[in-house]
């Protein structure tokens, strides 16, 4: 029962004192600013690796990802490849990897 009554006086004078209002608020606003900080360098450097390396290799290798050319309006109706069909047998569908 003293337990629950000194952390409610904590509580209490938390709440009642306007320097530990102001330290609590300043926290919360430098913790807003560093997390989106943290958040825009993570994701500029995942996207410069994931993206960009695959870029470059891509451009070195000449793979083209889609069959369009720049600069010019599209000739094809669809950009669809027809798959080849083969057939299989049922225990095939059961392990498809």
């Amino acid at each position: 029962m003293t337990r629950i009554r000194s952390a409610q006086k904590q509580s209490n004078t938390w709440r009642n004192n306007p320097f530990l209002q102001g330290v609590q608020h300043g926290f919360k606003a430098f913790s807003t600013n560093i997390s989106m900080i943290v958040t825009v360098v993570l994701l500029t450097i995942a996207y410069g690796i994931g993206i960009g390396i695959t870029a470059i290799i891509a451009r070195l290798a000449r793979k083209q990802f889609l069959d369009i050319s720049k600069g010019k309006l599209p000739l094809k109706k669809t950009y669809w490849k027809p798959v080849e069909q083969r057939e299989h047998r049922m225990e095939e569908s059961f392990r498809q990897f």
